[in-house]
């Protein structure tokens, strides 16, 4: 029971603050405070920090690779993702706005959210299952939070579609863990792929 709580915790956090507050900063606070509270509280089962060559190289070179997918991605196929300036209205309204906010989500939000589901719930989900298993979950409840701003932002069926990577970076992520023992690594990676989706913000939307 306390699994299911904890994995359904953030999606039900981003639900409040985007569908019911419709606000980013009410977002953040519920959504990283839940993720920071827990990560506190089960900073016992978070694994390693360890730092080797190859974590970095891994981290850089997929991290890389997520960032120019990401923005090249949207470069060339921008008329056919969203609206940018019906994306700026909203985001206006959700009062996302300014540096503060942007250096959050690359800076805090890999941290956090490498260390709750690759750190803590990939690990914890193992010792209870298989490893497949265990990747694939933490990978989907991942992906069900990214579902509800992806609505709000993108037109059916793009909004869907576009978890689908999420859900694959959710499985990679997993598995780097997995393989290399340390989070280092994917939260480089993650850094990188979240710099990409903030580029996106800043030359297309703002």
């Amino acid at each position: 029971m306390k699994n299911i709580i904890y994995l359904l915790g953030p999606t039900v956090m981003i639900f409040i603050g985007l569908y019911v507050f419709s606000s980013v900063p009410v977002t953040f606070v519920l959504f990283y405070g839940w993720l920071t509270v827990f990560c506190l509280l089960h900073r016992k089962e978070v694994g390693s920090f360890s730092m080797t060559k190859s974590e970095w190289l891994v981290g850089i070179g997929s991290g890389v690779l997520f960032y120019i997918s990401i923005f090249a991605g949207v470069f060339v196929f921008q008329d056919h993702v969203t609206d940018f300036e019906e994306v700026r209205v909203l985001t206006e309204e959700w009062g996302f706005t300014g540096w503060g906010l942007v250096l959050v989500l690359i800076m805090i939000n890999p941290f956090l959210e490498e260390v709750y589901w690759r750190g803590v719930m990939l690990m914890r989900l193992k010792r209870e299952g298989t490893e497949t298993r265990a990747i694939v979950t933490t990978a989907f409840y991942y992906s069900l939070y990214h579902i509800l701003s992806m609505v709000l932002l993108f037109t059916w069926p793009l909004n869907v579609v576009l978890v689908l990577p999420v859900f694959a970076a959710g499985l990679f992520w997993a598995y780097i863990r997995l393989r290399t023992g340390s989070l280092v690594g994917v939260i480089i990676s993650h850094l990188l792929a979240d710099a990409g989706i903030m580029s996106i913000y800043w030359f297309f939307v703002r």
